[in-house]
């Protein structure tokens, strides 16, 4: 009987605390909406042209990484990428065939192969971008993105598998 009543305790008061753990949290006052943190697929990509491991990308390293990445991409090495080649590429290098940026980011001359031109241009605009102090490094900082809850809610619902239909 002692026991039951210590268990039955141990029971309550664990679900106590976890009831305790599970009610939301308002942001203070003025906070505005709550945020998550998250990187872009080809800021990642950025990340990983940092060949000197000082926690920053040089607009030169990101040049070298990305002549690098398009050798990569050209598997059949004529110069262009096919929209084969590129979605091989985004699954390898990106994570994902749709991960942007994608064919219509690259391909600005609608033409349906990038140019090793057209390829730079893209990962140098999206460079730009990150390098939010504009002084030519986009560090790990500059790459974390601001995600409404919302959104990144939205986003993790749309990763989850479908559940089993019934019959």
């Amino acid at each position: 009987m002692r026991l039951w009543l210590c268990t039955v305790a141990v029971m309550m008061a664990g679900a106590a605390q976890a009831q305790a753990y599970a009610q939301p949290v308002a942001p203070p006052a003025g906070a505005g909406p709550l945020v998550g943190r998250s990187v872009a697929p080809v800021g990642v990509l950025i990340a990983g042209f940092d060949s000197d491991g000082d926690g920053r990308t040089s607009r030169e390293e990101s040049r070298h990484g990305t002549l690098r990445m398009f050798g990569l991409a050209d598997q059949n090495k004529d110069g262009k990428l096919g929209l084969l080649e590129l979605s091989q590429w985004s699954a390898t290098w990106l994570g994902d065939v749709s991960a942007l940026p994608g064919r219509f980011d690259f391909d600005r001359d609608a033409d349906d192969s990038i140019s090793a031109a057209e390829f730079t241009a893209e990962l140098e605009r999206r460079f730009s971008r990150f390098d939010v102090d504009k002084d030519g490094f986009v560090t790990r900082g500059e790459l974390l993105q601001s995600q409404p809850l919302r959104q990144q809610q939205r986003d993790e619902r749309q990763r989850l598998p479908d559940p089993p239909q019934r019959q």
